[in-house]
């Protein structure tokens, strides 16, 4: 096999660059589909990120070393692990969400609750769901102390808590609904009696 031709390498950057600026250049499906794939992996861009930040701080030197806020570039209340490790996480979906965006008002001819043009709006939802995940975990990973200093069960982590379930119900409803078409009772479908 014969590594791709650098014109290949060019139109994949290139394909990136419109993704990462999703209003800017319309919205295809393969602008979809490499956002999809974006979003399935997050959670490795997120560690991707810790890496590169851990590698070039050298905080891994300190092996079991507790650092000082001053020296600890990458973790506990750094502005990297506050700021650049949620960002890492949203941004495939924020992507994802201004790609649902940018559909609807795209279907802006049709009526604006008719199904094909709300179906955008409503899988925006999704992601607003996850970005919303995002951004009480960082919160409340880090804020969620009482008064005494102790770690309690605050408002914070009660959000949070929402955040997630509401999150978890909606993505599984849509997978379950819409993307895999299961659940859905049609007269005209073949049934499984029917094919024994």
């Amino acid at each position: 096999d014969a590594p791709p031709s650098p014109a290949t390498r060019m139109s994949l950057g290139a394909l990136f660059g419109q993704v990462f600026g999703a209003p800017l250049f319309g919205v295809h499906f393969v602008h979809v589909l490499l956002a999809d794939l974006l979003t399935s992996a997050s959670l490795m861009l997120y560690q991707l990120e810790m890496t590169a930040c851990f590698v070039l701080t050298g905080n891994f030197l300190h092996d079991g070393e507790r650092l000082t806020d001053a020296h600890d570039f990458c973790g506990g209340t750094s502005l990297h692990h506050l700021v650049a490790e949620p960002l890492m996480y949203a941004a495939p979906f924020w992507i994802r969400f201004v790609q649902c965006l940018y559909r609807y008002f795209a279907t802006r001819n049709e009526p604006w609750l008719a199904w094909p043009r709300s179906h955008h709006l409503v899988n925006a939802g999704k992601y607003a769901s996850a970005l919303a995940v995002v951004a009480a975990s960082t919160l409340h990973a880090d804020l969620d102390y009482d008064r005494s200093g102790d770690r309690a069960f605050t408002p914070l982590k009660w959000t949070w808590l929402v955040c997630i379930v509401v999150k978890t119900v909606y993505c599984f409803v849509w997978d379950i609904y819409m993307d895999w078409d299961l659940g859905q009772w049609r007269p005209d479908a073949v049934h499984t009696d029917d094919l024994i």
